[in-house]
């Protein structure tokens, strides 16, 4: 018999669609009044300062235009650094998230710490500026309402060039807002050997050098040290064989006839990728191949060379090498002006440009090495000089 003193179960109702929209409307709501907390939270440079201990309002000079100027505006964090769409907002949010890992993990949570990585998040904050064309400083600068007669004639062509497409502000006023990182041979050592260690060259990878390295033309020489030929920095070499903690490599190059112990990058032009012994000369391979250069005659051959080295100062991440080096040579010129191209000179004047800036650089013999390497591989000439 059924039991009567319970009433039989009833299926639910479906919801209706009042209440549907109802239920939709407030998680709107609540979604719409969080991200308000939060954007008020983001607008205010005390959530930024609440991590960066030694920043803007308390750390850096109150000179600066962005901070105390005549007609009393100033720049807050936000302006700059998080933008105004809901998109540009939440790309912010996404994009420091591992920030604030590190500040709670205790990577970045004093002022010594966030000094060791100020260099490398600044050059995340320029990379992103110039991905977006800095879109921050084009919201309050508007380029086409200068008055460049007002600007002095280098001024207003670069203000000129800053209308192209992709240009960014950020490539020439690096340092307006923050005091400009410390670009140390510590930091860039460190940076390239970082980058050494999480390489596992291979046969048939390609490596580069992060370092001068000495190459043995057999591999039971290189417990003696002395080597048959020094490679420099920045210098690109086929893997041929790895054995132990040892690479047999092939790199290539360019030699004259009148100087057979140094190896160039390109014919005709001096980007010097090693220098030989007589051993060495000797064991090279030169091909019949040549060209004559028409402005001073000398005969260019091509030539390889295969040796051993340790696998300690190579790196299988040439982009990653450069890009250290890209950042390291922003920091440093734009402590003074904003950084010239590459290819405003060719590859033998920036040997005297940069010799006559060694005194001024705070880098050692590798650190200028790699420098130099750098700008003469994308100087104006190189690209087809080989």
């Amino acid at each position: 018999m059924q039991d009567r003193t319970q009433p039989p179960l009833q299926p639910a109702k479906a919801p209706t669609a009042a209440a549907a929209v109802l239920f939709g409307l407030c998680l709107g709501l609540a979604a719409w009044g969080g991200w308000t907390a939060l954007g008020a939270r983001i607008d205010r440079d005390t959530a930024c300062l609440s991590c960066h201990i030694d920043n803007v309002a308390t750390g850096e000079p109150a000179h600066i235009a962005h901070l105390s100027n005549k007609i009393g505006l100033r720049a807050r964090c936000a302006d700059c650094h998080a933008g105004e769409s809901w998109p540009a907002r939440l790309q912010f949010l996404t994009r420091h998230a591992a920030d604030v890992a590190g500040f709670l993990g205790h990577i970045t949570d004093t002022p010594e710490q966030q000094d060791a990585h100020q260099l490398a998040l600044a050059s995340r904050v320029w990379a992103n500026m110039e991905a977006d064309s800095s879109a921050a400083c084009r919201s309050c600068h508007a380029v086409a309402m200068m008055d460049l007669a007002k600007l002095s004639t280098d001024a207003a062509n670069g203000m000129r060039a800053s209308m192209k497409p992709g240009a960014s502000c950020v490539s020439c006023h690096k340092g307006v807002m923050h005091k400009l990182p410390t670009v140390t041979t510590a930091w860039l050592t460190r940076s390239l050997a970082d980058l050494a260690a999480a390489s596992r060259p291979a046969a048939g990878a390609r490596g580069m050098t992060v370092g001068t390295r000495k190459l043995f033309l057999q591999p039971d020489g290189i417990a003696s040290g002395q080597g048959e030929a020094t490679v420099l920095p920045g210098v690109d070499m086929e893997v041929l064989e790895a054995a132990g903690g040892n690479l047999q490599v092939r790199l290539s190059g360019w030699q004259t006839d009148n100087a057979p112990r140094a190896v160039y990058a390109a014919k005709g032009q001096h980007i010097l990728t090693a220098s030989l012994t007589p051993a060495a000369v000797a064991a090279a391979v030169r091909s019949e191949d040549s060209a004559t250069d028409p402005d001073t005659q000398l005969v260019w051959r091509r030539v390889t060379l295969t040796g051993w080295i340790d696998s300690g100062g190579l790196a299988t991440a040439p982009d990653a090498v450069w890009s250290v080096v890209q950042t390291v040579y922003g920091a440093l010129c734009a402590s003074c002006h904003a950084a010239p191209s590459p290819s405003v000179h060719n590859p033998n004047q920036w040997i005297g440009v940069m010799s006559a800036k060694r005194k001024l650089l705070p880098l050692d013999d590798d650190g200028n090495r790699l420098l130099l390497r750098f700008l003469q591989l994308r100087a104006q000439e190189s690209a087809h000089a080989g």
